[in-house]
């Protein structure tokens, strides 16, 4: 059915769907986008490929060909257009390098195909320039790594006084709303609106450019980890529930509190387990380095295959991979496919950096490679990848532990002035009655300064607009949590199941904020004290 209005409009549009050019060119610029931020990263995974290739003895040719078919890889589009020029053209790689580099807007891979050419036309081997490029590679991950960590430093302090100071500025136009009561109040709040998703959407995307990418989960369309197949299968049932749930309760007219805290709990599962697949795939990727080292030396020192290292390879120093590697030793030894062993292998760890170096490994050590070497060469390059993940995780820890609690004090602080206004409003409305009907009992017989009084300092929380204001700051506070929860996201890296704990948490604690808040209010602010002493001058 679909297929045939497709069919349709292509023949109506000359063979194009409706706004196809542009939703292409966007959809190729977001890509672009977040291949940008991978680069750096996928730059040392391309070099450890391409490292390991020239150790099996490839040829030039079989290496940028093996090279330009990973497209996993970021920078691999730059070496399929070198392989064009070079089969299609007829162009040397010397010239292809210089072309593509030229045409390559990213600075880190612009000089690393700048090098490959000048190393070419100097006559170096291809071995020897990909060794030493290597640990160039190393060191340049390592110092943006570096840098972006401080930049993580810097602007996550950055974005909590941003945002507070946006949370100032609401709190103060409610305070204003409070004291003037303007006519067109909606018109007045709708201003902190803008501030806010203006200064979230300026943090947000700050945090995006500057922290580094960190894509820890591999998702096959074969196998998944325990942990994601749950999740995977949870979704389908918890986001579509949680939706419908906050929609009925809203629509019913249920407290903001009851629902903040009921999609917490409703997003808790989710948090959990994604929490765990976190927890585990780090811990995975932690074992890989000794793991593949350990099975590329056994394999070179006794000229075995990986079936048979896996028998020999230590397993007690390996708690989170073993379950895996006994797991795939028992398909092998059953003579089950091999690489369809090793695809759910790949798969059950759900680790992108296994999915890459095993592949690596695999792939060159098949082709004739040393696998000694290359496993060194391999179990290198992911474990400078692990430890700048470590200290990633303790950077923004740091940050996280700073962003929760500045969350439930903004949150707490905003809950707690309304409430106060609140009460006031109530209160002074109550008394503005008692005053206003003893002014008219005394007004014909004596001027009374009660009216006066009235309309004056106490008249300025009258009219107070509760059900408006009580909106705004709900709606205040579900931006607020949105912008917390993409930015504790990019801070701490990973899937974007990583979201999900953050999201209950942040929610839940607005929650009972709103849930405690309240009634603390009317115990400490109550102007009972003043009602009585109205009626005591009455």
């Amino acid at each position: 059915m679909f297929e045939n209005v497709v069919d349709r409009l292509r023949e109506s549009n000359n063979g194009k769907l409706p706004f196809e050019d542009l939703f292409g060119k966007i959809y190729d610029r977001i890509n672009r986008v977040f291949e940008e931020r991978r680069m750096v990263s996928d730059i040392l995974f391309m070099v450890t490929y391409m490292n390991s290739l020239a150790i099996a003895r490839a040829s030039r040719p079989e290496i940028f060909a093996a090279t330009a078919e990973r497209k996993e890889y970021a920078p691999a589009r730059a070496i399929r257009k070198v392989e064009f020029f070079v089969k299609r053209w007829g162009y040397s790689y010397v010239q292809s390098l210089s072309i593509v580099a030229e045409r390559t807007d990213n600075d880190v891979l612009r000089t690393l195909l700048n090098r490959f050419a000048n190393s070419m036309e100097s006559g170096v081997p291809d071995e020897d320039f990909l060794d030493g490029e290597i640990s160039s590679s190393m060191e340049i991950f390592r110092n943006n790594q570096d840098s972006g960590f401080e930049l993580l430093k810097k602007w996550g302090d950055a974005y909590i006084a941003m945002l507070l100071s946006a949370v100032v500025i609401a709190v103060t136009i409610m305070i204003s709303v409070a004291i003037y009561s303007p006519g067109e109040v909606k018109e007045t709040l709708s201003i902190t609106y803008w501030i806010i998703i203006l200064i979230s959407l300026f943090g947000i995307g700050t945090m995006f450019q500057t922290v580094p990418t960190d894509e820890r989960v591999y998702k096959s369309e074969e196998w998944l980890s325990k942990e994601q197949g749950m999740i995977a299968r949870m979704e389908k049932i918890v986001l579509p529930v949680t939706v419908a749930a906050w929609l009925l309760t809203w629509a019913a007219g249920v407290q903001a509190g009851v629902i903040f805290m009921l999609v917490g709990i409703m997003l808790a599962p989710l948090g959990i387990l994604a929490y765990i697949d976190n927890k585990n795939v780090i811990a995975r990727d932690e074992e890989f380095p000794n793991f593949i080292r350990g099975v590329g030396s056994i394999m070179g020192g006794k000229g075995g295959t990986m079936s048979q290292a896996l028998a020999e390879i230590d397993k007690k120093s390996m708690v989170n991979l073993s379950p895996h590697m006994l797991s795939v030793f028992s398909k092998l030894n059953l003579g089950l496919n091999e690489e369809l062993s090793w695809r759910k292998f790949v798969g059950e760890c759900g680790s992108n950096f296994i999915y890459k170096y095993l592949n690596i490994f695999r792939d060159t050590v098949n082709m004739g490679g040393d696998s000694k070497k290359i496993g060194t060469v391999v179990a290198d390059s992911m474990l400078e990848q692990v430890l700048m993940r470590k200290k990633r995780e303790m950077i923004s820890m740091g940050f996280i532990v700073l962003l929760v609690p500045m969350h439930a004090a903004m949150a707490g602080i905003f809950i707690a002035l309304y409430q106060i206004l609140v009460t006031l409003s109530r209160a002074i409305t109550e008394v503005m009655g008692t005053f206003d009907a003893a002014s008219a009992a005394l007004s014909e017989s004596t001027a009374s300064p009660l009216g006066g009084m009235g309309g004056g300092s106490l008249g300025i929380f009258v009219d107070f607009p509760e059900a408006i204001v009580g909106a705004y700051v709900v709606n205040i506070l579900i931006i607020i949590c949105i912008s917390n929860v993409i930015v504790a996201k990019l801070a701490v890296g990973g899937d974007r199941s990583v979201a999900y704990p953050f999201a209950a948490l942040m929610l839940f604690i607005t929650g009972v904020l709103f849930m405690v808040i309240p009634p603390v209010i009317e115990v400490f602010f109550s102007m009972e004290g003043l009602v009585s002493t109205g009626g005591g001058v009455l």
